[in-house]
């Protein structure tokens, strides 16, 4: 593990505790046939090491006190928000071109490791140098870019998803800009779903959270209006007996700042505008039976072919709607520890012809990735296994569970809408806005969360 940014605050060495936690918790993450992940927190020698993970990028707070864990972990979640404001994007590539940024955004963020602000808005007025953008930072980066055409008086209604990966600290938006702005909003819905191998739902729940990021001139009044089929703490009752329609919410939370004055009768939420990413509302949706369709279905059954063969048949059907698409798809299936090697087939006996699937001996597990299926479209794999041992009923139990990962885009499972966005007083009602005002941008994506079948 390659250390990108470190700062010491004087209780321990910075250079000693990063070896000490590669050392002792990467093993979870690269140890043989180990695959479990490294813990979120770990006491070794009487220092206690919290740890987020971004990606590929681990960020670590280490220190001998007796801190409270939740202050932490809050720490490193508004830290790693404020380097993707500024950065645009957070990578490795993006730290290390902007390491004296990333280094002054430290210093005012923490004094002597203690907590001074870590408001973008607040940090803005003491941050002198300039982000460098990297590749997908910025919407000139993009391919498309270069093929777009432009009419004038005319704002387009699709725009790439990079766009809202740009710095806070950007001249685009200062006060003398002509520009008007921008405002992106992101309805992000991560379902988790546990199912048997005949297809049956034994648990789904939806996880979501609406985050919006603005680019505008000035400090501005928004009201955020959600569709009014949206009920809250609606738990015992049905769709009939929900005032507000068919879209029911367990529970939900707002961001401290938001005004909740016409929630209840009218279903708007009114905020100031600020820098950077902000979360505005989380909800969970939990209840049983589940009110809402898996966008995906697995089927499974085990054969045994011979003494020393099995044969695993996964059957993956897309229930998203005809003109929505599943990308990033990928079925991860845990082998037993006596497999010798693994190979997968369709039912037509074409090898790998949806995606590319290989086997990985060191974890051993077998992984499958297609990178888009289309709504309605299914697919079948056939994995054969072979054993160095004899196929007994244990070494069956070994087999599974099933993993899946997706992402569809410009789907919401549990009906989620946004009716409008307001932004001040005066301004039209809807996106895209009026050519006057700044432009408003929604977007919906469906995220896999823990979405497994057992065998």
């Amino acid at each position: 593990g390659e250390v990108v940014v470190m700062r010491d605050y004087g209780l321990c060495s910075a250079h000693a505790m990063a070896e000490i936690f590669w050392d002792n918790c990467g093993k979870y993450a690269l140890g043989g046939n180990q695959t479990k992940e490294i813990l979120p927190i770990n006491h070794i020698d009487g220092v206690s090491f919290f740890h987020t993970c971004r990606g590929s990028l681990y960020f670590v707070a280490a220190t001998p006190r007796n801190v409270s864990p939740s202050l932490i972990f809050e720490m490193l979640s508004r830290i790693t928000t404020v380097f993707k404001d500024y950065l645009g994007i957070l990578s490795e590539e993006s730290l290390k071109t902007n390491f004296i940024l990333v280094y002054e955004l430290l210093d005012e963020i923490l004094d002597g490791g203690y907590i001074q602000t870590t408001s973008s808005s607040v940090l803005k007025k003491n941050i002198y140098n300039s982000p460098i953008s990297v590749d997908g930072t910025d919407e000139k980066s993009s391919p498309r870019s270069k093929f777009k055409l432009k009419f004038p008086g005319l704002r387009s209604k699709i725009t790439p998803h990079t766009s809202a990966n740009k710095s806070v600290h950007t001249t685009k938006h200062k006060k003398n800009s002509k520009t008007p702005g921008e405002v992106f909003v992101d309805v992000i819905e991560r379902i988790h779903a546990r199912v048997t191998p005949t297809g049956e739902v034994v648990s789904a729940s939806i996880d979501g959270r609406i985050t919006f990021k603005c680019f505008l001139r000035k400090m501005a009044l928004l009201s955020l209006g959600l569709d009014r089929s949206i009920g809250v703490n609606t738990i015992g009752t049905t769709a009939k007996e929900n005032s507000f329609g068919n879209v029911c919410l367990d529970s939900c939370n707002f961001h401290e700042k938001a005004m909740l004055q016409n929630f209840d009768s009218s279903r708007e939420i009114a905020f100031s505008s600020c820098d950077g990413e902000t979360v505005l509302m989380n909800y969970r949706i939990a209840r049983q039976p589940t009110p809402f369709i898996l966008p995906f279905r697995i089927y499974a059954h085990l054969e045994t072919l011979s003494q020393h063969c099995l044969l695993l048949v996964i059957k993956v059907k897309n229930d998203l709607p005809l003109d929505r698409v599943g990308k990033k798809v990928s079925i991860m299936v845990s082998l037993p520890r006596r497999t010798s090697s693994a190979s997968c087939a369709t039912s037509e006996g074409k090898q790998n012809v949806s995606g590319k699937g290989e086997y990985d001996a060191q974890k051993q597990v077998y992984k499958h990735k297609c990178e888009k299926m289309k709504g309605g479209k299914g697919m079948t794999l056939l994995i054969t296994v072979v054993l160095t041992e004899r196929v007994t009923n244990a070494i069956r139990k070994e087999v599974g569970p099933i993993q899946m990962d997706f992402e569809a885009p410009n789907y919401a499972p549990s009906g989620m809408k946004i009716a409008h966005l307001r932004i001040g007083t005066g301004m039209t009602v809807g996106y895209p806005s009026s050519p006057k005002g700044p432009t408003r941008w929604i977007r919906y994506i469906c995220q896999s969360g823990s979405y497994t079948c057992r065998l």
